[in-house]
């Protein structure tokens, strides 16, 4: 995440610190997308956070559709429209903000499962989005600081006990 977070050009001191969110934009033109994809876009532009965007089209239009879960696992959280993208990052263990009225089985069942992981909004309204918003960011901060705590705790036992491996 280091490696990743000093690769990205144009941090500001603010944001340095800020959870790196992979975000994967639906363009629509799917089966089920007329109905579902909500426009988004200018409700996120002022988070907390440092975006990597990517388009649907962007990765089916080379290999890298099957590399998207181990992409997923770089960053701090995900920010999608794309109910497939979401359930990988929450099965990734992920603090997922899936933006789609989209309904499926599966989604209320990952939600039921991991309710600190699977953030949905629903409506094309934007009134109460940032409560949704800040639990989800609270989630990515949550997570890694639990992270560093998992860190902290191999290096002390590294420097007490030797090389874990």
């Amino acid at each position: 995440m280091e490696q990743l977070r000093e690769s990205i050009g144009g941090m500001t001191s603010e944001k340095s610190t800020a959870p790196i969110v992979f975000h994967r934009r639906i363009i629509g033109g799917g089966i089920h997308d007329g109905d579902e994809v909500i426009d988004y876009q200018y409700w996120i532009r002022d988070l907390p956070v440092h975006f990597i965007h990517t388009k649907e089209s962007a990765i089916e239009a080379t290999d890298g559709v099957w590399d998207m879960p181990m992409q997923i696992a770089m960053f701090d959280g995900v920010l999608t429209g794309s109910t497939t993208t979401a359930a990988e990052a929450v099965i990734h263990g992920m603090p997922t903000f899936l933006i789609s009225k989209a309904e499926r089985g599966f989604l209320d069942e990952l939600e039921s499962r991991s309710p600190d992981l699977l953030f949905r909004w629903r409506s094309t309204s934007s009134d109460g989005f940032d409560r949704t918003t800040h639990d989800w960011i609270e989630a990515m901060q949550r997570d890694r600081r639990t992270s560093q705590i998992r860190k902290d705790s191999l290096a002390f036992f590294e420097r007490e006990l030797g090389p874990v491996a």
